[in-house]
């Protein structure tokens, strides 16, 4: 009676077992590690990537956020919107107080502006 054999079906990073273990598997039919394909992916992504124009890393087009005629990074989105007295985000986060400050310095203004038309024709 023939014997049939398995053969192991190994990782092509790191030559880690992954017959009975979670793995991916490239288009060529080769077999990755989780770990290893997950790191691969990244790699290409970001090798693919573009280029954020204030630090000049490369990211996936998806992680950029236009910004004028450049486009730049998550971090570098932070840190120019952080203390310019602009939003604290894009997302709109933080801008109730702004609004509320908004509205007061309007009625203020508003306040004023009934006043001097009040003083100059009745007063």
């Amino acid at each position: 009676m023939p014997t049939t054999t398995l053969s192991a079906k190994k990782c092509v990073n790191c030559h880690k077992d992954v017959t009975n273990s979670k793995r991916m598997k490239d288009h060529s039919g080769r077999y990755w590690c989780v770990e290893c394909g997950t790191a691969d992916q990244k790699k290409k992504a970001a090798a693919h990537g573009e280029v954020c124009a204030s630090c000049g890393d490369r990211f996936p087009a998806a992680k950029l956020t236009k910004m004028g005629a450049s486009k730049i990074c998550p971090a570098c989105l932070k840190r120019k919107t952080k203390g310019s007295g602009g939003p604290a985000s894009l997302k709109g986060s933080g801008g109730v107080g702004t609004n509320k400050r908004m509205l007061i310095t309007l009625l203020i203004v508003m306040a004023l502006m009934a006043a001097g038309f009040w003083y100059a024709n009745w007063g």
